[in-house]
């Protein structure tokens, strides 16, 4: 039977509720089954979301990141991060308010300005490996985030005093999404009753008060300081962005973008950092080529960027972004209203055998010397709504990555790969990927170890 264009794309004949625990319990299996069974496009319902049309074809993603700021909302998709970002964040924002913001944040993140904050991307790295054990296991990932965290402190922030980032980091991991999300899941339903609501919420919202009041306190001081306009800080120079009519963004603006730069920044490039490793030291020909880059003083980094690609294009830490349609759309032939979803997903695009012809293989050459479209690789998500941080997220692995394969000798622990398991709305190493250091004098004459089984972690 011919589709007719008012069809709604397909979907399995099975309950909201059984579709939000596959969508929640066995994301992977359930994407796939559903590529298996339906193609490129297909519809999901959820019970928070409602109907989620899906899809993972180039034509149709590129037509979203296209699409006027009229068209498609990706703030009112995103309306479950207010609580934790701020009504004034560009990630819950549209239309005009969105471009005023994204301009003003934009310059500090562009990627010429990258080499600035290089030596400090180093120093904190060094000082984190100078803590590790050496010759007894620990997870990576744990360690990542410290990394990625002290990164923000110092470079976003322009913090450096050891109280101060204490104090900071303290409050910061007070409200990490991971811990509440959860709950924030379960916005749409608490919040008809106002008491539930209440009660749900009443700790985060204590340590949410207890940021934003550190956070206005930062601001305030900075904008007092005299050295604020030659401080190169990303902080320091929102402070004097200004917008096309002279207006620079208010303090309430500041603060909520400044969280926006953590949610954003911490967890899913400590996690991509993990990630990284898991499957570099999964493939020791690979590993080797990245030490060898590292060590050779004329080496380009060229090759480690492949990687870090190459890894978010088989581990996106986010497996799709959405859009409320505010203008009839059409995906795939399908007619959808104003008010539906339309989903870009990454994951299954990343694994589109048609674009990347194997794509479970770990190749990193697929990204040398060539980029591929932002409708084919989309870790960061694209057009209009892009990741502001894309490029500090790339260089910052980049500069992690190499400082540790410069200092020491790496080897993994499990003999399995790690799974991939849900941790709120990202996808992350089920087990943290722990892994076992050894500085490189200890070591020296050595060829790199192969992964050895240990007591799971």
């Amino acid at each position: 039977m011919a589709r007719r264009r008012t069809d709604l794309p397909p979907t399995p004949p099975l309950p909201a509720v059984v579709q939000t625990a596959l969508w929640v319990f066995r994301p992977i299996q359930f994407m796939h089954w559903m590529r298996a069974h339906y193609g490129d496009t297909y519809r999901v319902k959820l019970l928070a979301a409602g109907d989620v049309v899906a899809t993972a074809n180039p034509q149709e993603i590129r037509k979203v990141f296209t699409a006027k700021a009229e068209q498609l909302h990706a703030g009112e998709a995103n309306v479950v991060l207010a609580p934790i970002v701020g009504d004034n964040s560009v990630l819950v924002l549209d239309e005009q308010r969105h471009l005023r913001q994204r301009r003003l944040l934009l310059p500090p993140f562009h990627g010429d300005r990258m080499r600035a904050y290089e030596v400090a991307m180093r120093e904190i790295t060094q000082a984190a490996v100078a803590r590790w054990p050496r010759g007894t296991a620990f997870r990576l990932r744990e360690e990542s985030q410290a990394i990625t965290m002290d990164v923000i402190l110092r470079v976003v922030f322009g913090i450096t005093d050891p109280d101060r980032t204490r104090e900071f980091r303290d409050r910061m991991n007070a409200i990490e999404p991971q811990r509440w999300f959860k709950r924030f899941a379960l916005l749409p339903i608490a919040s008809r009753i106002p008491a539930v609501e209440r009660r749900l919420f009443a700790g985060f919202n204590r340590a949410k008060a207890d940021f934003d009041a550190l956070m206005l306190e930062e601001i305030t001081a900075r904008r007092a300081a005299p050295d604020a306009a030659d401080r190169e800080d990303i902080l320091s120079m929102l402070l004097q962005a200004t917008d096309e009519d002279g207006n620079a963004m208010s303090d309430d603006e500041l603060r909520d973008e400044l969280v926006t730069l953590v949610v954003a920044g911490h967890e899913t490039t400590a996690t991509s950092l993990a990630w990284t490793f898991e499957l570099m030291l999964r493939h020791p020909d690979v590993w080797q080529r990245v030490v060898d880059e590292a060590r050779d003083p004329d080496g380009s980094g060229e090759y480690v960027d492949a990687v870090v690609k190459e890894s978010l294009r088989m581990r996106p830490i986010l497996p799709l972004v959405a859009r409320v349609i505010k203008e009839p759309w059409t995906v795939d032939g399908y007619e959808l209203k104003p008010g539906r979803v339309v989903a870009p997903n990454i994951y299954l695009a990343h694994y589109r055998e048609a674009t990347w012809g194997d794509p479970e293989e770990f190749r990193p050459e697929r990204f040398i010397g060539q980029q591929p479209e932002g409708s084919v690789w989309l870790p960061f998500g694209g057009g209009i709504r892009r990741c502001i941080g894309a490029s500090f997220a790339l260089y910052e692995m980049r500069v992690v990555i190499q400082e540790i394969a410069r200092k020491l000798e790496v080897s993994a622990v499990r003999q399995s790969p790690e799974k991939i398991v849900r941790r709120a709305i990202t996808f992350a190493p089920g087990k943290d990927v722990p892994i076992e250091v050894e500085d490189v004098d200890a070591r020296a004459g050595e060829s790199i170890r192969d992964a050895t089984p240990a007591a799971a972690i």
